[in-house]
């Protein structure tokens, strides 16, 4: 089930570090902006190095259908020929050949191994908290011109800032795969919010599961590209530590076009993460993490006042891993693209860290 392949995006926890090897060969000349766009010219195909061959990596979509369910790093570059898979990483010798068998690219136990494969682009797909070790052994061994890396960029400022340092010393560009920014329902709304079809201010609701960093920082990025940066944050509850260690507070956000609080769920044995807006001239129901998105507009002759049908809004869930592709293909030859920046996942992780251990009594 869908969502159940959106669960934890984690996989399973691995040193990178291995015993030093030849260094990559500098590549093409180019060089990083400051918000992840790139000068010069591109590659053509990108050849792409997956650090990381679980979950996200390689495993959501392994046994589903290739042309209809695109849920993972591997599929996604391997079906785009923008891009050329031409390695995996993996400590685990079943991934390894799970990978090698499938996608028909080598792969290796450690990046220093890797570094044979000359890639311009790394996709970093470890757990969040070897984010900063797996960047760190990237740069020594090899010299990609920009990295992808999974959401969160870490658990805390201090390793996401020295990340994003690391990169812009090596002139390598930062993306992150926040992927709901990039599917067609998120266009669909960002162009209802810009011409007014949707209109401002709204009050919305987010329910959350499976905690703040690893499930609600989605929402958070996306609402932060929809309604407005810098938003005022207030804190509810503190919640509870979920069994990863990941905290589930309650908390709203006031943005320049709107307000939303988010809230919690104890799930232990299921995943469900959903949004609803009431705006001025209707109201959106946003479920399934975005696989059903509906509107109901106003509706004066309708008892209520709202649209009894409503126009389902669209979508290709089943493919947002190819959307957020796409869209990386866009910003990595410097044009215009959705897709988050390195600085953008850090606003992200700035504002999730202002969540304290003790809550305020009331959000109002």
């Amino acid at each position: 089930m869908v969502a159940q392949a959106l669960q934890s995006a984690g996989v399973p926890k691995f040193p990178i570090a291995s015993p030093a090897s030849p260094s990559c060969p500098p590549r093409h000349g180019l060089r990083a902006e400051p918000a992840g766009m790139l000068t010069g010219n591109s590659p053509s195909p990108w050849r792409t190095l997956i650090v990381g061959l679980g979950r996200i990596g390689q495993g959501y979509d392994y046994d589903l259908p290739a042309s209809e369910h695109v849920f993972t790093h591997a599929r996604a570059f391997s079906q785009d020929s923008q891009f050329r898979l031409v390695g995996g990483v993996d400590p685990d010798a079943g991934a390894r050949q799970r990978f090698t068998t499938r996608y028909g690219a080598p792969a290796y136990a450690s990046v220093a191994e890797a570094a044979v494969s000359s890639p311009d682009l790394v996709v970093v797909a470890t757990p969040t908290e070897h984010h900063l070790s797996t960047v760190e052994t990237v740069l020594d061994h090899c010299r990609p011109v920009a990295l992808v890396c999974e959401k969160p960029l870490a658990y805390t400022l201090e390793e996401a800032t020295r990340l994003l340092e690391l990169c812009r010393a090596h002139a390598c560009a930062v993306h992150v795969n926040y992927m709901r920014r990039t599917d067609p329902t998120t266009a669909e709304l960002r162009a209802r919010l810009r011409n007014g079809r949707i209109a401002s201010p709204l009050k919305g609701v987010v329910w959350y599961s499976k905690g703040l960093y690893n499930s609600a920082s989605h929402f958070v990025n996306l609402l932060e590209d929809l309604l407005g940066a810098e938003p005022e944050l207030q804190q509810c509850t503190e919640g509870r530590i979920t069994p990863t260690g990941d905290p589930e507070p309650d908390f709203t956000l006031r943005f320049a076009h709107g307000t939303v609080s988010f809230h919690a769920l104890r799930a232990e044995d299921y995943f469900h993460n959903s949004m609803e807006w009431f705006a001025p001239n209707g109201r959106l129901r946003y479920e399934r993490a975005g696989a059903n998105a509906e509107w109901f507009a106003t509706a004066p002759e309708q008892p209520g006042g709202l649209a009894v049908a409503a126009e389902r809004l669209p979508g290709d869930f089943a493919h947002i891993q190819a959307h957020f592709t796409r869209a990386l293909a866009l910003a990595l030859a410097g044009r215009p693209s959705p897709v988050c920046s390195g600085d953008q996942a850090l606003a992200t992780l700035r504002l999730l860290a202002q969540l304290q251990p003790f809550p305020n009594p009331v959000c109002t």
